[in-house]
C-alpha cells in the first residue's frame, strides 16, 4: 500500500527519527578541489543550495584567507557516514551527525572527545577566502591537509598573517610509496600582498555569517543539541593537531 506522507512525517516526528536539527548555512561560492584530476572548478549558490553546474578555474588560483574553521567528516559511499560542525577551535563544543540514509544527530563534545570515540574520523579546513572579489570557501583535506600545515608553520616562524599576504593554491601529483598510489594534492605558496581594498569588510562579513551560526548554536543549549562554547584560546599548533599523522591516499575522499 502506498504510506501517506503526513503520517510518515508524524510519525518519524514521533520516532526520533527527524531529531537532527536544522542548521543554518553560510552559504558561499565554493572553489572545489578535484584530486584525480588536479582540477579547481567554481561551484556557486543557487538559492538555499549549492549549483550542481562547475566552472572551471585556471590554475594557480590567487586568494586571500580570512578565516580558517574545520570540520569533521567521514565517507561511507556517496555520503558522510559521520560529519560536524564547523568550529574554530579543538576546545569548542560542536555537534556530530551520522548520514545513513537520512541525518541524524550523533552526539556533542570537544574536538578531542570526538576523536576520541571515533579515531577514524578525517579532519578537513575550511578556509574562508577574498577570491576576485567576492568571499569563497575552499574546502582542504587529505594530502592538500599535510601541504596546507607545512606552509601554515612557515607563515608562523615568518610571522605573517594569512590575510596580509596572497595565497597561491596550486596543484602537485603525488604518490603514496607503500600502494603505489598517484594523486593530485594542493600546494600552498604565498606572495606580497599589493592592494588591500575590501579585505577587512570581507572579513567583517565572515564574522558576522559566523557569529549567526554560532548564536543558534547556543540557543539550542536546553536540547541535546549542538553548543558552541569556546572554553579558551588554542594554539595554531593544538589546532592543528588533529589533522596531523601520516597522510593514506585510500582514506582521501576526492
Amino acid at each position: 500500500m502506498a504510506i501517506d506522507q503526513e503520517w510518515r512525517n508524524r510519525m518519524a516526528d514521533k520516532s526520533g527519527d527527524n531529531n537532527a536539527p536544522k542548521f543554518p548555512k553560510y552559504m558561499v561560492p565554493i572553489i572545489a578541489f578535484n584530486g584525480n584530476t588536479g582540477e579547481f572548478r567554481l561551484r556557486g549558490v543557487d538559492g538555499d543550495k549549492y549549483s550542481k553546474e562547475e566552472t572551471p578555474i585556471d590554475k594557480p588560483v590567487e586568494l586571500v584567507i580570512l578565516k580558517k574553521r574545520s570540520a569533521f567528516a567521514t565517507k561511507l559511499g556517496a555520503n558522510p557516514e559521520l560529519f560536524s560542525s564547523e568550529f574554530g577551535s579543538p576546545l569548542e563544543k560542536i555537534a556530530l551527525f551520522t548520514n545513513m540514509g537520512r541525518v541524524s544527530f550523533e552526539m556533542s563534545g570537544t574536538a578531542a572527545e570526538i576523536r576520541a570515540k571515533y579515531p577514524e574520523i578525517k579532519t578537513k579546513s575550511i578556509l574562508y577566502c577574498l577570491y576576485e572579489g567576492a568571499v569563497h570557501k575552499l574546502e582542504v583535506k587529505g594530502a592538500s591537509l599535510t601541504n596546507l600545515f607545512v606552509w601554515q608553520n612557515s607563515m608562523r616562524e615568518k610571522d605573517k598573517h594569512s590575510f596580509e599576504v596572497v595565497t597561491v593554491v596550486d596543484a602537485v601529483k603525488e604518490k603514496h610509496e607503500p600502494s603505489k598510489k598517484t594523486y593530485f594534492a594542493m600546494t600552498f605558496t604565498d606572495k606580497p600582498l599589493t592592494n588591500t581594498d575590501g579585505i577587512e569588510e570581507a572579513m567583517d562579513d565572515v564574522n558576522a555569517a559566523i557569529k549567526k551560526l554560532e548564536e543558534y548554536q547556543a540557543s539550542r543549549n536546553a536540547a541535546p543539541s549542538p553548543v558552541t562554547t569556546v572554553i579558551k584560546s588554542a594554539t595554531d599548533a593544538e589546532f592543528d593537531a588533529l589533522g596531523a599523522g601520516e597522510v593514506n591516499p585510500d582514506d582521501i575522499p576526492f
